[in-house]
């Protein structure tokens, strides 16, 4: 008798703990999905841009921008209002974007009137 009394709460417990277990499974909050990291290497010259991807998914990008250009250049996300800073030749600077849709995106250099002279283009962001 005692032997059953025993082996009756074990399964009583067991059972307990099995529906505790899934009830905090189903409670837990979900965890949100990564942010997608990509990397692009913009390459400025006189007066053109080289960009290493020129489509990327959405979410983060990581623009390493280099000038390799004989005079001054910035790197400016016109719809994004960001811009890495005005950099000299040899120099390079680091801008970090958020792409939260998707859509076509317009680059440009904003010194004196250097996208006039062919200084801009579209980058790609995808789903």
């Amino acid at each position: 008798m005692l032997r059953f009394r025993i082996l009756a709460t074990l399964s009583a417990l067991c059972a307990l703990a099995t529906v505790a277990f899934v009830v905090s499974a189903a409670t837990a909050a979900p965890k949100p999905a990564p942010v997608k990291v990509t990397k692009v290497v913009v390459v400025m010259r006189d007066f053109t841009f080289a960009l290493s991807r020129t489509s990327v998914p959405k979410g983060k990008v990581i623009f390493t921008v280099i000038n390799k250009g004989n005079t001054d250049h910035d790197f400016v996300l016109a719809t994004q209002n960001k811009q890495t800073p005005v950099i000299g030749q040899g120099t390079t600077a680091k801008l970090t974007v958020l792409f939260t849709k998707p859509g076509k995106f317009l680059y440009l250099c904003s010194v004196g009137e250097h996208f006039l002279h062919g200084m801009k283009g579209y980058l790609t962001v995808t789903k």
